[in-house]
C-alpha cells in the first residue's frame, strides 16, 4: 500500500515537478526580483566615479554570480547546498564597505577582501551545527523576524520615489506602488490557483503599464540598450583577477561577514519551515551547506570582480505566499 503524500499546504513542493510551462512562469516571477538587485552595482560605480561601461560589465558579473549562486543553494551535496529555494542576489550589506576598500585601494582591494569575507563564511558554515544550543526557539523566531524588518527601510525608500533623488517624494511612485502592491495582495489573498501562483507577475505588468500611462515612453532614454550587444562575455583579461588585502578592512568585514551570515541563517530558516512545516526543531545540516554556498558565492563574486551576493529574503517569502518551493526553479533562473 503506498503511503499518503503529507498535505503541507503546498502547491508544488521541494520534490514536485511542475509542468514545463508552470516552471518557466514561476522562475520568471523569481527571477523579476533577482533583477532588484542590479542597482548595488551601479550605485558602487556612480560612488567611486567609474565609467558607464564599468558599470554594465560589474552588473553583467554580479548576475552571472547570483545565478551560479542560486545554484549551488539549491544543491544537496556532502558539503554544499541547502536544496532549498533560497536564491541569490546582490547584497545591500557589504555596499557600504565595498564603497570604503574601492576608495582605498581601487577594485583589487574591493575583491580580495570579498574573497576574505566569503572565506570566512565558509569556515562559520562548518561550526554552526555545533552551535545549535546557541539558537533556542525564541531566537530562531526573533532571527526570521529580523530578516523581514532588515528590508523595510529600502522597500520605503523605493516605495516613496528613487533612492538616487535624495529626500524627495515623488507621487507617480508611490501611486504606481500602491495599485502594484493591492494588485499583488490581493491576487494573493483572494486570487485561485494560477492567479494566486502568478500574483508578483500580474502585479509588476500592472504597475509597468501604469507607470506607461503616466510616463510616456521615451526612445532617447532607451536608445543605449540597443548598442549592447545581445551576447558578450564581460571579462576584460586576467587583470581582473587582481586581488589585495588590508589588514585594517579585516575586522570590518569579518563582522560584516558574521552579519551575513545571520541574515542567510534566518533565510535558510524561513525556507526550511515552508518546505519542512512539520519539523519541530531546525535542521542543521542542510542550513551549514546553505552558508557554505552562500560564502563560497561572495568568495567567486570577489575572485571575478562582482559586488557581493547574498540569499535574498524577498524571494523567500515570495515562494511563501506562492506556497511554490520547487528546487528546480534555480535551475531556469
Amino acid at each position: 500500500m503506498a503511503l499518503e503524500k503529507p498535505d503541507t499546504g503546498l502547491v508544488y513542493g521541494q520534490n514536485d515537478v511542475p509542468p514545463p510551462g508552470h516552471l518557466i512562469m514561476l522562475s520568471l516571477q523569481q527571477g523579476m526580483l533577482l533583477i532588484l538587485g542590479t542597482m548595488l552595482p551601479v550605485l558602487l560605480v556612480k560612488e567611486f566615479g567609474g565609467s558607464t561601461e564599468m558599470a554594465i560589465r560589474m552588473v553583467s558579473l554580479t548576475m552571472i554570480i547570483s545565478g551560479a549562486g542560486t545554484i549551488l543553494q539549491a544543491m544537496r551535496l556532502r558539503w554544499i547546498g541547502s536544496g532549498y529555494l533560497c536564491p541569490n542576489i546582490g547584497g545591500p550589506s557589504y555596499l557600504a564597505l565595498s564603497i570604503t576598500a574601492v576608495i582605498q585601494g581601487g577594485l583589487p582591494l574591493m575583491q580580495g577582501m570579498l574573497v576574505f569575507a566569503g572565506i570566512g563564511e565558509m569556515f562559520l558554515s562548518r561550526v554552526v551545527s555545533r552551535l545549535r544550543s546557541l539558537f533556542p526557539p525564541l531566537v530562531v523566531g526573533m532571527t526570521v523576524m529580523m530578516v523581514g524588518v532588515s528590508i523595510i527601510p529600502i522597500a520605503f525608500v523605493n516605495f516613496c520615489g528613487s533612492p538616487v533623488a535624495g529626500d524627495e517624494v515623488i507621487w507617480q511612485d508611490i501611486l504606481v506602488g500602491s495599485v502594484t502592491l493591492m494588485v499583488i495582495v490581493g491576487c494573493n489573498l483572494w486570487g485561485k490557483e494560477q492567479v494566486t501562483l502568478y500574483c508578483l507577475l500580474i502585479g509588476i505588468f500592472v504597475g509597468w503599464g501604469m507607470s506607461l500611462c503616466i510616463t510616456p515612453f521615451d526612445p532617447v532614454q532607451y536608445q543605449m540598450i540597443g548598442e549592447v550587444p545581445v551576447f558578450a562575455i564581460p571579462f576584460t583579461g586576467l587583470s581582473q583577477f587582481r586581488l589585495a588585502f588590508d589588514w585594517s578592512l579585516a575586522l570590518p568585514f569579518l563582522v560584516i561577514s558574521i552579519c551575513g551570515s545571520l541574515k542567510s541563517f534566518g533565510n535558510l530558516l524561513a525556507a526550511q519551515k515552508i518546505t519542512s512545516p512539520d519539523l519541530e526543531k531546525p535542521d542543521m545540516k542542510p542550513i551549514a551547506g546553505g552558508l557554505m554556498a552562500d560564502g563560497l558565492s561572495t568568495a567567486m563574486a570577489g575572485l571575478i570582480g562582482a559586488v557581493a551576493v547574498d540569499t535574498s529574503s524577498s524571494n523567500v517569502g515570495l515562494a511563501a505566499a506562492t506556497r511554490a518551493v520547487q528546487e528546480l526553479y534555480p535551475d531556469c533562473l
